[in-house]
């Protein structure tokens, strides 16, 4: 039997730095070796900063069906999981996320920070672990998911734990800048890929909501919403969801805009954030975030 990291299906940098980092951080005595693995792709923001460090990906799979111990990193949110996903078998949970779910056999870390990145990064520290290209890999990973740290979600503890690592390997601001711009290339693929391609499920009061987010340095007053509408409409149909709607981010000029599937999302987001969308569509003057401004909303 082997012994996998995973993280939630098409993880972000953040998911995919984490399942490296404490794959590699679990096997260092020898004892017990892990495996990191991912369900779905690796986005172009994965991509660039894994070809920056000339390290690999972790490996597709489909199942775990052969796993004997299981780490999760970045979620524990079961919806975002595949199905046939052996939660039993799950020890260990590393995630900053709120209102997950609860696992018989594991032992969940959820602190409220801005990346999940930063709690693995302290364990390496504390370790006295320096190890250059997984450390800075770390980096990328907490500029990325706190947004350079303009991120409502992020906390002292993120900028305390990146300053530690910028000290020993430094993340110079061209490579910050070209981690960012390598995000807009998913629009490349089409709408529907840019929608897919972070779009995770939750179960909270109202049901199980999907939500899908971007953020990029491209002006949301560029984007074909009609398209984005349909898209958004069609995938909701795929998937049978109910809710479904797009939260999209520009890092530039500080602005987000949620996009609703259909009229009952619509409704839905009209009645939490007791503001109208027009046409299924509302801006707002900050990038909203899942796990800060969404989430907890539709759980409140």
């Amino acid at each position: 039997m082997t012994n996998y990291v995973a993280s939630y299906i098409n993880p972000d940098m953040d998911g995919i730095a984490c399942m490296i980092a404490i794959a590699k951080f679990l096997s260092r005595d020898g004892i017990k070796q892990y495996e990191p693995v991912r369900f779905g792709n690796v986005d172009f923001e994965s991509q660039y900063v894994l070809g920056k460090l000339d390290l690999p990906a972790p490996r597709a799979v489909d199942s775990l069906c052969d796993a004997g111990d299981v780490v999760l990193v970045d979620t524990h949110h079961r919806a975002q999981l595949p199905p046939g996903f052996p939660f039993e078998k799950v020890s260990l949970i590393i995630d900053h996320h709120p209102n997950g779910d609860e696992f018989a056999n594991a032992k969940i870390i959820n602190e409220k920070v801005g990346a999940a990145a930063s709690i693995i990064a302290k364990m390496y520290l504390d370790a006295g672990l320096q190890d250059e290209k997984i450390l800075r890999l770390l980096g990328f990973a907490i500029l990325s998911n706190t947004l350079n740290f303009n991120s409502s979600s992020t906390s002292e503890f993120d900028r305390e734990v990146f300053s530690e690592i910028n000290k020993l390997y430094p993340i110079s601001e061209v490579e910050m800048i070209d981690m960012f711009q390598s995000r807009a290339r998913i629009f490349e693929q089409g709408i529907r890929a840019a929608i897919e391609s972070d779009l995770k499920e939750f179960d909270t009061k109202h049901g199980r909501v999907g939500i899908s987010q971007l953020s990029t340095p491209i002006s949301i007053s560029t984007l074909d919403t009609g398209e984005i509408i349909s898209e958004l409409s069609n995938i909701a149909n795929d998937r049978r969801l109910k809710y479904l709607f797009f939260n999209c981010g520009d890092i530039v000029q500080n602005k987000g805009l949620l996009i609703a599937a259909n009229q009952e999302t619509k409704e839905l987001l009209e009645n939490i954030f007791r503001v109208p969308f027009a046409n299924n569509i509302r801006e707002f003057d900050r990038i909203l975030f899942r796990k800060v401004d969404l989430v907890p909303a539709l759980n409140d």
